[in-house]
């Protein structure tokens, strides 16, 4: 591509239409710039002719940046580089590829990349001149035209929907706006409990355990176990011992009810309701620690004045001073080094950290497995970090987060730590 050096009108250049770029940065700054080296920018905007006009192909922050510096001598004359005739497609490209030293940001990129893609430029240019890997660029192609107006979405958002099997699915990240990865996570836990229930489903017609979907018990038939959605398919087959083919499962939702006919040898054996419970808590809380951990590694979570207080209220007292001081001066030292500590502001990766040591300790439950009795110490920490996560802003609790946090909630008692 060959360009041409000319001196041409302000009033004779225009904007592209086709830029992707929304956001142009600090314009009186640049202006500024540009009047520190005599007017004119160090690379001036590369334009291509359109009729008597001039079309800008690469830099319109530099040009509304000389508008304004120009702004008493709206005919004034500065200097372009003129490119040969360019077609809609390679303008875009240049536009995209150049990025004018304020990078686009991640919406604007992606709906450069979209409307490459839609002009036909090849996916190998889109990827170079976007800097977007194939993945992206091929989920771009692939969603070309659905992403609505007002929607501003991203190249991972693109990728991200494109691996969803639904289209529902798909619409729901694309319309998700910042909160795109919360709304994947979400998606990905739910296909994952269809999944862990047709796998219990496959088990139990394996087993020739006749299942029904919902509906009330038949007469005649008496409750034997309970499995809840979130517990493992171990607790399934552990639950099933005995049953066989005038034996029922009644499934709903993901949740297991066993039901034997009266007299069946599986009624005689009695189940310890405190094991069956410590089981039932272990398993509600690996789920929600689970799904915790990934609100927190989706970067889905708000940070906010209380929840920032906690994490500066849990901050470690830090290394023990070991100095050849007097005790007096250690003390001093302690005192100072802790409201340095407390002064300091929390960010992002400390709130972070903070709320993963909570899905960390709420995943082992609060009844130790060794000794089957439930811990008020450790049933107040997994309410504390309930409470940290909804001041994070996780919604997404399920009927079996409920359970965990009542019966929490019981052996805490009125004197539950919270930490």
């Amino acid at each position: 591509m060959e360009f041409t050096r000319e001196t041409v009108s302000l009033a004779d250049i225009r904007p592209s239409k086709s830029n992707p770029r929304g956001e142009f940065g600090d314009i009186d700054a640049l202006a500024d710039s540009i009047r520190a080296t005599g007017g004119e920018p160090v690379n001036p905007p590369v334009v291509v002719r359109d009729g008597n006009v001039y079309r800008i192909v690469d830099g319109e922050r530099r040009y509304r940046a000389l508008r304004e510096v120009w702004k008493r001598e709206p005919g004034h004359g500065v200097a372009v580089l003129v490119a040969g005739d360019l077609d809609a497609a390679n303008e875009l490209v240049a536009m995209v590829a150049t990025d004018d030293k304020l990078q686009l940001s991640d919406a604007e990129r992606a709906r450069g990349v979209q409307q490459m893609l839609i002009l036909g430029v090849d996916e190998e240019r889109v990827s170079r001149a976007s800097r977007a890997s194939a993945k992206q660029v091929r989920a771009a192609k692939r969603l070309a035209g659905r992403v609505q107006e007002g929607w501003q979405v991203t190249l991972d958002q693109l990728a991200a929907a494109d691996a969803l099997d639904s289209e529902e699915d798909r619409e729901a990240v694309l319309s998700a706006g910042d909160g795109w990865r919360w709304k994947e996570q979400s998606i990905r836990a739910r296909m994952d409990r269809e999944q862990k229930a047709a796998r219990k489903l496959e088990w139990l017609v394996d087993a020739g355990i006749p299942v029904q979907a919902g509906g009330d018990a038949p007469e005649g038939m008496e409750h034997v176990a309970n499995v809840f959605s979130y517990e493992p398919l171990s607790r399934v087959k552990e639950a099933a011992r005995g049953l066989d083919g005038s034996c029922l499962a009644i499934m709903r939702d993901g949740s297991i009810q066993f039901l034997a006919p009266g007299g069946h040898s599986a009624l005689e054996a009695e189940e310890d309701p405190r094991a069956a419970e410590a089981a039932r808590e272990h398993a509600a809380a690996e789920s929600l620690g689970m799904r915790l951990f990934r609100f927190v590694l989706a970067d889905a979570f708000a940070c906010g004045a209380e929840l920032d207080e906690r994490v500066r209220s849990a901050r470690s007292n830090g290394p023990l001073i070991r100095l050849p001081f007097e005790d007096s001066e250690l003390d001093e030292l302690a005192c100072q080094i802790g409201s340095y500590r407390a002064s300091q502001p929390v960010g992002r990766y400390e709130v972070a950290q903070h709320l993963m040591l909570h899905a960390e300790r709420l995943s082992y439950g609060f009844t130790p497995r060794w000794s089957g009795e439930p811990s008020p110490i450790e049933a107040g920490r997994l309410l504390a970090a309930i409470e940290a996560f909804r001041l994070a802003g996780f919604g997404a609790f399920d009927e079996g987060d409920a359970w965990l946090e009542e019966r929490a909630r019981e052996a805490a008692g009125e004197t539950g730590e919270r930490g």
